[in-house]
């Protein structure tokens, strides 16, 4: 009965990772068979289960990921489209545009270069 037990859990497992060990034993409740709040962690745990879902404190920078400038500081928006995400940055390989492919001409500035859009 454990094996089986376990097997379903382990095919649930996989349809559904995020399932918690409640919400796996109240599915195998609605399924018929008789499984209190302790089998269910017992048996994920046995296995190497636990439920996949955001952890704390992921939104927190590594200490050693670098923090680039914000090169649009201090742009005046004084005319449409300028300011939004038609910028672009050029390197030692060429332009890098945000927003899709366009055909460009080499920027007067090494940092930044605006494009105008017709119609937008």
């Amino acid at each position: 009965m454990n094996l089986k037990l376990m097997r379903l859990i382990d095919e649930q497992w996989l349809k559904a990772p995020f399932f918690g060990s409640r919400r796996m034993t109240g599915l195998l409740r609605r399924e018929g068979y008789s499984v209190n709040l302790k089998k269910g962690p017992r048996f994920m745990g046995k296995m190497g289960l636990e439920a996949v879902y955001p952890r704390p404190k992921t939104t927190r920078p590594h200490p050693d990921h670098p923090v680039y400038p914000y090169l649009l500081k201090g742009l005046a928006v004084d005319r449409p489209g300028l300011g939004g995400r038609h910028h672009l940055l050029a390197d030692a390989q060429g332009l890098h545009v945000s927003g899709g492919c366009h055909g460009l001409a080499q920027p007067k500035s090494a940092f930044l270069a605006l494009v105008e859009h017709p119609g937008g």
